[in-house]
């Protein structure tokens, strides 16, 4: 938890500051290719959101797209 607070914090700062950020995020994989759909994540892209696998599409992603729930 504390992890995930500290890139929640860090993106947000970057978002605030209007400088990029990158997050490696982290899930419990099961099949480490995007299959299984797991690890999946929301991420904000073109406006919208979507789901990413953290194992396929990450595991780094811009702290401007991670949607924190």
């Amino acid at each position: 938890v504390l992890f995930r607070s500290v890139l929640k914090t860090i993106s947000q700062l970057g978002i605030k500051y209007g400088i990029e950020t990158q997050i490696a995020m982290e899930k419990v994989m099961a099949c480490g290719i995007g299959v299984c759909r797991g690890c999946v994540i929301d991420i904000i892209k073109d406006g919208k959101i979507q789901n990413a696998t953290v194992c396929k599409d990450g595991p780094v992603f811009l702290g401007s797209e991670a949607v924190w729930h």
